[in-house]
């Protein structure tokens, strides 16, 4: 029998060739190939993110002041003024105050809100021009919608009624429509002859002063297309002997406004420094000494000042838990504090802004609001930048205490120390527009002082309000 081989169990079949084999080296080509491209591609969105943080432009430069609070750099008052800034238009006579030696005194009314018309009628006196909210570009095509006002007339015929300024915004319901704007600004000189033809129908139909322009949420890449059409409509408008305002907001948005190039044909602008937080954030504060100081530094200071005018908040935000936020009255404000039960406010630096929290229903909710006190702070920083008017968003929902004190210059010296159990301010809810007189309270402090520029502070550094609204007349005061 012939001798077979039996294979060892160490050796098996002969292996075909390794998995990774590439002789040609075709798979390497390949790999190289795929990971230079990946390479590219991260490139490119290296550089595309750069770009767009680079356009948003940086963020608001510190305000020049000289609060011990805030501690950045020197008074407006000390700068020397720039000689290249833009001249504002001189083509017409413009708005003047009542009184000449003062700043024009502005507000805010909105027509569907009974309470603006009622604090309107009470205060027309006291005003220089109101900007009433009336047009909006609703879309691409130029539809115009319009929120008449029924008291409009009424208060033409009012005692020393001031004159007014129709809104042309690009609000559709609750949102901004940025699309409406740009693309009427890309569009030929005869579509924008066509819409535009409707609003100045509008505004010499009521024999407006002017018209505030009230965009937001622009591209800042249609910039130069967007100063075109303004300065399109401040052509227009001064050939009718008519004044052009425009709207600048205190955020990044304002980078879409070339507020320089449009000084020329612009009569005023107006900073919004009225809402910080907006309802759709977290609940934070309406307009913080800091933050209010910032933006209106870096807005002003790109334009002559006494250009501008400052549009500052005295109204309220109230967040429910897991909703966004609802603009309200101050009165509102009050109310909610008082039957939650809160008694004392307090406010700490640097924000000077008062808030509280409670729970109703079941739900935490979160005001943050504004009052005389903010508002005397503000206008006191308004000042000392140099600006050429203040106006006050919005009637209807402000603290009446605004209306008792001056606006054309700060409550009181910078550094005055307030006589010992005096408390300043104390503003009285209600009708009444004059301040009420109180016994001071046994355990006020002296040594209250109007830090560094005049915003309300006690000697530990805060203010103190005090809402004595369990009972009685309604009142919120600042004591010391």
């Amino acid at each position: 029998m012939p001798h077979q081989m039996v294979p060892s169990p160490s050796h098996g079949p002969r292996p075909g060739p390794f998995v990774f084999w590439d002789p040609a080296g075709r798979r390497w080509r390949r790999i190289c190939l795929g990971f230079f491209i990946s390479f590219v591609l991260a490139l490119a969105g290296i550089i595309l993110f750069a770009h767009a943080v680079v356009r948003q432009g940086p963020p608001p430069p510190a305000a020049p002041i000289s609060s011990p609070r805030l501690g950045h750099g020197t008074p407006l008052a000390t700068c020397p003024l720039r000689p290249d800034w833009p001249t504002a238009p001189t083509t017409i006579p413009l708005l003047q105050p009542r009184n000449p030696a003062s700043i024009l005194r502005v507000a805010w009314h909105a027509p569907w809100d009974p309470r603006s018309w009622h604090s309107l009628r009470h205060h027309a006196a006291q005003l220089d021009a109101v900007i009433v909210e009336w047009m909006s570009l609703t879309d691409v095509k130029g539809h115009l919608r319009l929120e008449p006002d029924p008291h409009l007339e009424e208060l033409a015929s009012l005692d020393e009624a001031p004159p007014f300024y129709l809104v042309l915004n690009n609000l559709s319901g609750s949102q901004w429509q940025p699309e409406a704007v740009e693309e009427l600004a890309r569009s030929p000189r005869a579509h924008q002859e066509e819409v535009l033809a409707k609003v100045w129908a509008e505004v010499e139909h009521l024999d407006a002063r002017g018209l505030f322009v009230h965009f937001e949420g622009l591209d800042p890449e249609l910039r130069t297309e967007t100063t075109a059409l303004l300065q399109y409509m401040a052509e227009e408008l001064h050939a009718q002997g008519r004044e052009l305002w425009l709207a600048v907001p205190a955020s990044r948005e304002a980078n879409a406004l070339d507020t320089t190039a449009l000084a020329p044909h612009v009569d005023h602008f107006v900073a919004l420094l009225h809402t910080e937080t907006s309802s759709d954030e977290s609940p934070g504060p309406m307009a913080s000494q800091a933050w209010f100081e910032g933006w209106l530094a870096a807005l002003v200071h790109t334009a002559r000042p006494g250009q501008w005018l400052a549009a500052i908040g005295n109204h309220g935000m109230e967040w429910t838990e897991g909703r966004p936020g609802q603009e309200i009255p101050f009165a509102d404000a009050m109310e909610r504090a008082r039957r939650a039960g809160i008694l004392d406010l307090s406010v700490d630096v640097p924000l000077f802004q008062p808030g509280f929290t409670y729970d109703a229903e079941g739900r935490t909710r979160t005001i943050w609001f504004q009052d005389a006190v903010t508002f005397a702070n503000h206008v006191d920083a308004a000042l000392r930048q140099g600006v050429g008017g203040i106006v006050l968003y919005r009637l209807g929902l402000e603290d009446p205490g605004v209306w008792a004190m001056p606006w054309d210059r700060s409550p009181t010296p910078p550094t005055a120390i307030l006589p010992q159990g005096r408390p300043w301010p104390t503003w009285a809810m209600g009708t009444s527009s004059s301040p009420k007189p109180r016994k001071p309270r046994a355990h006020a402090t002296s040594n209250a002082t109007l830090q560094g520029h005049g915003a309300l502070a006690s000697s530990r550094g805060r203010v103190l309000l005090r809402s004595s609204i369990a009972g009685g007349p309604q009142r919120m005061q600042a004591s010391f």
